[in-house]
């Protein structure tokens, strides 16, 4: 029987170049087992080894993606770790056992991944479009939508669909200025469709921490959301422990909107960069607890702030009067209080079924409204409010919500141009401290 290397002609596959059953074993990745040198399972040894065969661009010839030299001429013979691979194993892409690997490099500056996460979240197919970029899922399909909503502010909410997109075509985005109204009816309702689940409740929370700042932009909470589910991509649905977590802490509304801002600025440098979850804030629910078993001890009685955070409670707890201050902002923002008298800053807790009693100013401004010309004589006013002198006339002067030249008997009283502007854009009158005056019920 003829044997390999007698110097007898080679069999067939031999004389062709091929390995014989022996050769093949002793290279064969299932008996060498890479992976478990690397400390990788095997399906991401085999992965990492499809991405590098398909990675578009192919090595040097002679090195692997890591840069090391090989011993073999083979351009793919390396492993995904970066290892020398020498011989028939190179062709494999195997490591051999006693071969050294090259320390693993640092890894890409934080700038290029960031890019790179977004840019693939950029061109990231969605099912529900056919695995086309999602267009009504994204930022034009809610610009879309805002600016539907303010231009039936603009020309009445009885507008019809086909002049409503006449009205704000000039200000549609690119991408989706030159469809026909159909595309943009359709378009209108996918985005509203792939719209997060809590949106609406992020909007309202965010136009109650905003304030005043709103009242002469009342699409801003709805931009300022947008933004953020832009900008967070597929981590969109994060934003709602986000708007959980700060309504659940008993803080000023403006602190929790700087709070959002703040949150902003940081995911637009780094969309990536989320904070880290906080404890919750038990005491402050166990603050909130002892105020509701005060009053509701007493229930007939109403209570200022200053009275809350002079009580006993209060003092035991070291609840301040500027804390107090925001646990009862909080809590009427939640429902769980509400205004007795707003004239007197007078608290109670909500579910009596009583009536507010307004302040002198609030019904002043309720009175010139119904009244002709929206003007009425000083002394004439002051009866009907029953109001003690002038000093609710002065103060509402003096917030430019009235006109009013002397407070001499005879004098009229009217409402200022600026305040019917806001009446007839049905924004919210205010006082010097931000408190609403007068909205529209």
């Amino acid at each position: 029987m003829t044997q390999v290397g007698d110097g007898l002609p080679l069999p067939g596959r031999r004389k062709r170049g091929h390995k014989t059953r022996e050769e093949y074993l002793a290279t064969s990745l299932s008996r060498l087992k890479p992976w478990e040198a690397e400390g990788i399972s095997r399906r991401t040894y085999y992965r990492r080894l499809k991405q590098f065969s398909d990675g578009g661009t192919s090595p040097p010839r002679g090195t692997n993606p890591r840069g090391t030299s090989l011993s073999g001429t083979s351009p793919r013979g390396t492993s995904p770790r970066g290892t020398s691979l020498s011989g028939a194993s190179a062709a494999r892409g195997t490591s051999l056992p006693g071969t050294s690997a090259t320390p693993r490099p640092t890894r890409a500056p934080k700038a290029e991944r960031v890019v790179r996460t977004a840019n693939q979240q950029k061109g990231a197919g969605d099912a529900r479009w056919g695995g086309r970029p999602p267009v009504w899922a994204d930022a034009p399909g809610r610009t879309l939508l805002r600016l539907l909503r303010s231009g039936r502010r603009e020309i009445g909410e009885d507008a019809k669909f086909e002049d409503l997109i006449e009205h704000i075509r000039p200000r549609l985005p690119e991408s989706i200025r030159k469809l026909t109204k159909d595309a943009l009816y359709a378009g209108q309702r996918k985005a509203r469709e792939s719209l997060p689940s809590g949106y609406d409740r992020w909007v309202s929370l965010t136009q109650l921490w905003g304030g005043r700042r709103w009242d002469e932009e009342p699409e801003g909470p709805f931009e300022l959301v947008d933004e953020l589910i832009t900008i967070a991509g597929k981590n969109a649905h994060r934003l709602g422990e986000l708007f959980d977590r700060w309504n659940r802490q008993y803080a000023d509304g403006g602190a929790k909107f700087r709070r959002l801002l703040k949150f902003s600025d940081r995911i637009k440098a780094d969309p990536l960069d989320w904070p880290r979850r906080p404890r919750p804030a038990t005491y402050s629910d166990a603050n909130a607890a002892a105020v509701r078993a005060l009053m509701q001890d007493d229930p007939k009685r109403f209570w200022s702030v200053s009275q809350l955070a002079n009580s006993k409670v209060a003092r035991k707890r070291g609840i301040s009067t500027k804390a107090m201050t925001h646990l009862t902002k909080t809590m009427r923002d939640r429902g769980e209080l509400e205004w007795s008298d707003f004239g007197r800053s007078l608290l109670r807790l909500s579910g009596c079924g009583l009536p507010i009693r307004k302040s002198c100013s609030q019904q002043m401004i309720i009175k010139l409204i119904a009244a002709p010309d929206h003007a009425i004589e000083i002394y004439a006013l002051i009866e009907s409010v029953g109001a003690p002198a002038v000093t609710a006339v002065e103060t509402l002067r003096r917030n430019g919500v009235v006109e009013c030249p002397d407070f001499r008997r005879g004098t009229l009283v009217k409402l200022a141009p600026e305040a019917l502007a806001k009446i007839e854009r049905n924004q919210p009158i205010r006082d010097g401290r931000g408190a609403i005056l007068w909205v529209r019920s």
